[in-house]
């Protein structure tokens, strides 16, 4: 009886707290700067492309208009660089693509209908496609793990359905199986639309 007693306050507590939470939906569309971090990679050059996907968001006003949420997201994305030629050896490009898996929590406040936030996360990518072009000729990237996880860091705020949100994202695995180890990093910025 008593293990039944503390599930029914456990299950009121939760729909309390989701009562006085807003849960919505949406979707994302941005553009972003990439580039491969490794030492032995000094001059790599950016690459810029878009990134879109859909999202699920959870926010719970706190105290005093300050509060906290969760933002799952499932984004389409490139990542990948330029490496000038030097040396005799003609330009590289690295294209990959991946889906997306990102978690981030957040806190925020209100002010009147602007909901600043800052927030910090982690992500999960698989590769789709992973391509390697020189001096022209384009070819599939042979050894390009499938696999990619990092974290993430940012801010943006939301205002009625719409929302900005800045951010930077660091691989913690590399892309490549070699004996050097490429990261990729990605400045994002993402226009979102709640349904």
């Amino acid at each position: 009886m008593r293990k039944i007693s503390i599930l029914t306050l456990a299950l009121l507590c939760l729909v309390a707290a989701l009562n006085a939470a807003e849960l919505r939906t949406g979707v994302l569309l941005g553009g972003l700067m990439a580039e491969i971090g490794s030492d032995p990679v000094e001059e790599n050059r950016n690459i810029y492309s878009f990134v879109g996907g859909g999202y699920l968001d959870y926010r719970q006003e706190g105290r005093d208009e300050f509060g906290w949420g969760v933002q799952a997201q499932l984004l389409f994305t490139n990542r990948g660089c330029r490496i000038p030629s030097h040396d005799g050896n003609p330009e590289k490009r690295y294209d990959l693509s991946y889906l997306q898996l990102p978690v981030i929590a957040r806190v925020d406040f209100q002010i009147g209908n602007l909901i600043p936030y800052l927030g910090v996360g982690a992500y999960g990518a698989y590769n789709v496609i992973a391509k390697y072009e020189e001096d022209g000729d384009s070819d599939d990237l042979d050894n390009v793990k499938k696999t990619e996880f990092g974290i993430i860091v940012g801010n943006g705020v939301n205002w009625d359905r719409y929302s900005v949100n800045l951010r930077y994202e660091q691989a913690l695995t590399p892309f490549y199986d070699e004996e050097v180890e490429l990261k990729n990093i990605a400045y994002t910025i993402l226009i979102g639309y709640a349904f």
